[in-house]
């Protein structure tokens, strides 16, 4: 049987914000994603958004741009993942927002959306878990979604 870890936001002062955002419902969902990605890109290690800036990201959405089918763009995805050796969370994110981009009426803007989306989606379910329930501002699992 196995269990699995939650890896939350370290508990510093840059995380903090966005804790509290987490915590309080009368904070626009707007501003709980500011606060996330201002502390994602203010960390000495593991600063998502300037991994997101890598080449590997910008090769993989013209993959994306240039690809006929899902299965077409996640096999050379993958293969520019592997030949670039630059494999890393915003790769695997990148890689993915390519495939959900394949038959898109603008396949460069649904995959810059799909990074994002795919990018905040990983910050915040570190971190949401904690913040369901009695303390925060999602009593239920189906309410974090709504809000």
């Amino acid at each position: 049987m196995g269990t699995s870890v939650n890896q939350r936001s370290p508990d510093t002062l840059n995380w903090r914000a966005a804790q509290a955002a987490y915590e309080d419902p009368n904070v626009p969902a707007e501003r709980v994603l500011q606060e996330l990605w201002r502390a994602a890109g203010n960390q000495p290690e593991g600063d998502l958004a300037a991994m997101l800036a890598e080449p590997i990201v910008a090769r993989l959405r013209d993959i994306a741009v240039e690809g006929r089918s899902a299965l077409e763009v996640a096999t050379a995805a993958s293969r520019a993942v592997v030949q670039s050796k630059q494999a890393s969370l915003a790769a695997d994110i990148a890689r993915r927002a390519a495939v959900q981009a394949v038959g898109a009426a603008d396949p460069a803007r649904a995959y810059s959306e799909r990074v994002f989306a795919e990018a905040s989606n990983y910050l915040l379910s570190r971190d949401l878990p904690g913040y369901v329930g009695t303390v925060g501002r999602n009593p239920t699992v189906a309410d974090s979604y709504q809000r």
